[in-house]
Order: structure tokens, then sequence, then C-alpha cells
């Protein structure tokens, strides 16, 4: 009754907070909208009497100076005709002085019609009327010009012209402070208004800061209690997985019941090879498939989505054969762009049995730590949880907590096994190896490299033992031994990292290194997880003159294709082959599959050499190079140095050891 009562608060507190979070987006949204049109409506406003403003002030200046012009010019013809000595000079000022009168005449007109009926029309009647007296005055000194009075002509510019010239030029000169003053107040009036719709804009952009973040307060605090199902598959998510596991009635009844984890096999492929929205689609059709095996009214059954591909389920325990058969292979039909695509889906699962006394939470991680055995596995799909595995899986995380400390204190050791050209029994070459010296212990590499692996801490011990193998070389050199080329192993997750090739290149720089003596190592299945990359990766160090190598070589996807598309430089065959090399089939094989390596110019090397016969064979079928206990085991840092100085083998017996 009380986890009723407090379910029943939660959903009313829920719908409050949604009803809120709905209000609140309205008012904001009006407020929004209405706020903008304001400051639009008065934005334009600003706008539009700035622009009268300066267009009504320009015309009225140009005017006012354009008579002043008129006027000065008027004033030269007027003192030139009186200097003037002959006839046909005097009448063609007079002429000169005419044509800007009619000017003169014009503009006054039209400064009538901007002045009339406002603050500057007495100013302009005072214009106006000296400006025709002077025009009027004028024509009597052309006049006594022409009469040739110049006596009484000069006596009467003295006493009547200059004071109209004097007049006119001090009324435009009036006319002219008084419009730069008005177009002066008008911009700091315009100035006043801008500031304060700047500041109108401030006001609203902090209202709608503060209603946005109450609206994310609102919304944050809500998500945390409404969302219960998967956005993409419309599925539970793994909160609410946990909370039907935790009802009475499931409580009392889950040592019936089957802990499934469940994800898709080479999900990676249908992102990588169809792109991410196919693989959505995907996973929505696999959700859709899901659902159709569970059986929520009859057995309680329940599935969710916990992340990517990767799903949890609920099943009787006796209905698991059934489920982990339908989940073997199912055929689908993806939708996806307006069509439907047939697609056929392999499953892996790992199952705990919900036992007495077990959490649902324990039952969760175990079947997680079976589905980790189940991707280890080819041969099975569905995989049941034993406590041994959890023995393996708490050893895994020992290993990964004391990695760090090892890395510190300089536990890993770098090997090196030799490379023999078998034409001359001669050192060509080595790969390093590494070792793990603990606690006085030398822990073998099967030990800890796949859990480091699966735990993407491999990509810090690569680096680790590359640049050891630079700082030996570089050492090597200091004391005048010539190193050969060796090779360092990097992982596939590397590929992952945009920076991997100026990381090895700067490795590389750190220490001096000649390139000629590095080699980088990738295994096939590194260009099957991600082929684009491993090709940029390769063609980057081919550009800088480094080595690569593919190893296990015919073990991988994409053999063939690895040969034809990326620009190696080595291929190292797998001791698989030699170990099948047993019909006179297989050796032809052999042979073709070296002499199309070796068609396509990449060299190549063959692994696990162990005995003369097989050392024999190789160099029939034209492979010259090997590494295997034939020549040497992986040797330690000191006893490498010692073969660099003596790098000629002498096999006195068929196997080393």
């Amino acid at each position: 009754m009380k986890r009723i009562k407090e379910r029943s608060k939660g959903i009313i507190k829920k719908k409050r907070m949604s009803f809120a979070i709905r209000l609140s987006v309205i008012l904001l949204s009006v407020f929004t909208v209405f706020s903008i049109l304001h400051l639009c409506s008065s934005i334009k406003s600003i706008t539009a009497q700035y622009s009268d403003l300066m267009i009504r002030e320009t015309k009225r200046t140009d005017t006012i100076n354009s008579i002043e012009s008129h006027l000065a010019e008027h004033q030269t013809y007027i003192f030139e005709h009186v200097l003037s000595t002959t006839d046909s000079e005097k009448n063609g000022l007079e002429s000169k002085a005419q044509k800007d009168k009619k000017e003169l005449m014009s503009e006054v007109q039209e400064l009538r019609k901007e002045f009339k009926d406002t603050k500057y029309d007495i100013r302009y009647k005072s214009l106006a009327s000296n400006v025709i007296n002077y025009l009027m005055d004028s024509e009597t000194v052309f006049s006594m010009s022409h009469n040739g009075q110049y006596d009484e002509m000069h006596e009467y510019m003295q006493d009547t012209l200059v004071d109209y010239i004097n007049s006119v030029n001090d009324n435009v000169s009036s006319f002219k402070n008084l419009l730069q003053e008005d177009i002066q107040e008008a911009r700091v009036d315009l100035e006043s208004n801008t500031k304060a719709i700047y500041m109108h804009a401030i006001i609203l952009l902090m209202v709608l800061i503060a209603c946005s973040v109450f609206s994310l307060i609102i919304s944050f605090r809500l998500s945390h209690e409404i969302i219960n199902i998967d956005p993409l598959t419309q599925i539970p998510n793994f909160d609410c997985f946990l909370g039907y596991c935790d009802k009475p009635f499931m409580r009392r009844n889950l040592s019936n019941y089957a802990i499934m984890s469940i994800d898709i096999k080479g999900f990676q492929y249908f992102n990588q090879q169809l792109g991410t929205s196919f693989g959505d689609a995907l996973l929505i059709e696999y959700a859709s498939q899901l659902k159709k095996n569970k059986s929520r009214k009859r057995y309680h059954e329940y599935i969710a989505r916990v992340n990517g591909d990767s799903f949890i389920a609920l099943h009787k325990i006796d209905r698991i054969p059934v489920i982990t058969d339908y989940l073997r292979q199912i055929d689908m039909n993806v939708r996806f762009k307006d069509s439907v695509q047939k697609v056929t889906v392999y499953s892996r699962c790992g199952v705990c049995p919900l036992e007495k006394g077990m959490s649902v939470m324990d039952a969760v991680e175990n079947s997680r730590t079976a589905l980790k055995e189940a991707k280890k596995l080819s041969s099975s799909s569905c995989v049941w949880y034993t406590p041994k595995m959890s023995e393996k899986e708490h050893n895994a995380k020992e290993t990964i907590a004391k990695f760090s400390e090892a890395i510190k204190n300089k536990e890993f050791l770098v090997f090196y096994q030799p490379k023999v050209d078998m034409t001359t029994n001669k050192l060509c070459g080595c790969e390093a190896l590494v070792r793990w010296m603990h606690d006085g212990k030398l822990i073998p590499p099967f030990s800890f490299i796949p859990i480091l692996e699966d735990e993407g801490y491999i990509t810090e011990l690569d680096f680790y033992v590359f640049e050891k193998v630079c700082e030996d070389i570089s050492v090597w050199v200091s004391k005048g031994i010539e190193p050969v080329r060796i090779s360092s192993n990097f992982s596939k997750l590397h590929l992952k990292n945009k920076r991997f090739a100026e990381d090895v290149l700067e490795t590389i720089a750190k220490y001096n290194v000649d390139k000629k003596y590095i080699e980088i190592e990738l295994t096939e299945s590194s260009g099957y997880d991600d082929f684009e990359a491993m090709t940029q990766f390769v063609n980057k160090m081919k550009v800088e003159s480094i080595h690569t190598a593919i190893d296990d070589f015919g073990t991988g996807y994409s053999s063939l294709s690895l040969l034809k598309d990326l620009d190696i430089d080595v291929v190292k065959l797998d001791k698989s082959f030699l170990n099948g090399a047993n019909t006179d089939l297989q050796k032809q094989m052999i042979e073709n599959i070296i002499k199309m390596i070796r068609d396509l110019h990449h060299d190549v090397i063959c692994e696990g050499v162990e005995t003369e016969q097989q050392a024999q064979f190789l160099k029939s079928v034209k492979c010259f190079m090997a590494q295997g206990y034939l020549y040497d085991k992986p040797l330690p840092h000191d006893d490498f140095e010692s073969r660099l100085v003596s790098p000629v083998y002498v096999l006195e017996k068929e196997d080393k050891s």
C-alpha cells in the first residue's frame, strides 16, 4: 500500500512538473515573439527617422552650398567685368553672370519649398531679399561698366553692392551653422533612442536566459523520473528493467527465471558498411523481434535495451532453449529510407539463472561475463554462466588493477625473437615481444595480453614496448653495434586513434632513430575491423619510409583483399600454414600463396619454423625468411645484443629450444 501511495505521489508530481514545463515554454514563446516584434518595430522606426533626416538635411545643405558657390561666381564675374577693357569680354562675362542669376533664383525658390512655415522661414526671407536686391544692383553695375561710368560705379559698389554681398554671405553662413546644429541635435536624439533599444534588447536577453534556465532545471528534474523508455527502440531501458524485477510479485518468483544478456554479432559491420542510420533501423526491428519472444501476460517475461546493440532479458528458465534457438538466426525485414531490406542477424547471449539468494544485479553481471565468453567462441552463440567465469573475470580485473603500477615500475620486459635469412643463415631482423616480470616470476603473454586487449589497455603497452625498442636501437648505434630492422606489434585498437601515425613518428624522433630500423606490425584482423583507417596508416608509413607488416596472415577474413589493396612491405605467414602442410595439395597451395605474395611485390616471412625439414620446404617454395625455435627463441636484451655482434647461425641440431 505504501509503495502504491508513493507511486501515486510520483505520478502527480510528474504531471505538475510536465504542466509547469509546458506553461513556461508557452509563456516564454509568446513573450519572445512580442518582444522581437517590438524591437523590430523600434529599429525600423529609428532607421526611417535617421534616413529621412539625412536625406532632408543633405538636400538643404547642398542647396545652401550651391547658392554660396553661385554667389561667389557671380561676384567674380562682376569684378572681372569692371576690369575688362573690351566689349566682347564684358558681354561674355555678363552672359555667364546671367546664367548664375537664373541658377540662384531657382535655388532660392527651392529653399522656399523647404523652409516655408518652418523655423527657418524668417531667415529664408532675409536671405531671399538680400539675394534679389544684390542681383538687381549687380545689373546697375553692369550698365555703369558698359557706359564707362567708372567713378560712379566704384562709389555705388562701395556704398550699396558690398553691403548686400556681406549680408548674403552672413545669411548663408548662418543657415549652414543652423543646419549643422539641427543635424547634431537629431543625431544625439537618435543615439539616445538607439541606446534605449539596446538596453531593451539586453533586458529581453536576460529574461529569456532566466526563463530558459528555469525550463531546463524543471526538465532535468523531470527527466530523472519519467524517462523509462529507450528513445530509439521504444522498449524499456535498463533502469526500468531493474524496477520491474524489484516488483513484489517478481521478487517472490525470480528463482524460476534467468537473466539473458544479448547482443548482435558483427553489429559494427552494419554501422560501418551501411551507415549508422541503417544501424538504428536494424536495432528498432531487432528490438521488435525480441519483444515477440517474450510473454509478459503468461510468463511475466521482460526485455530492455541497455545501450548500443546490448539488450537484457528476463525469461523463464524452461523457455531459454526455445529463446536461444530463435536468437541464433533471425531473418528480418528492416525498413530503411522508404524501402524494406531483408537482413539475417545472428545473436550472442550469456545466460545466468537467478538462483535463490542471488541479487538481480549479480545475475546481470554474471550474464555479461557469460556473454564475454560467448564472444570469444565461434562454435557457440549462447553460453551459460559458471563460477569459473567469475574467477577468470576476477583475474582479469586484478590484471588491470596491477597494470598501471607495472608500467610505472617497468615490470614489462622486451624480448627479441630473431628473423633469419635462410639462404645465408644470417640474422636479418627481429620481432619485439613483451614479457611481464612480476614478483620475480615471468608471466607469459597469453595470461595478460588478451585481457589488456579486451579492456583497451593494450594500446598503452604497445607504445611502452615501441619506446623501449627505439631506446635500445639508439643505444646500440651509440655503441657501434649495427642493429637490424625490428618489428613492433600494434593492436588494431590503435586504428581508432586519429593520431596513431603521428604518435609513432614522434616516438621515433624522440630517440633520433633511423627509420630503416623500424617495422610496424599489424594483425590481419585489423583490416577487417577498419580497413579505411588501416589503409591511411599504411600509406602514411610508406610516405615516411617506414616498413609495415601484416601478422597472422591467412587466419582472418580478408586475406586476398589485404594483399591487393594495402601497400604493405612484409607479409608474415601464420605458423598454421606449416602445421597444415601435410599433403602435396596443401604444399602446392602454400607455394601458390607465396608466389602470389611475391608477385604483388611484398616480402614474405614464415613464423613457427621449428625443424630443418620445414626450413627446407620453405626454401623450396621460395620463402627465404623465417622466424622460429629452429634458430632462436625470444631473447632478452643482452642475449640479443650478443646475437647482433655474431649474426650468423650455425645449425648443429634440428630443433633449438
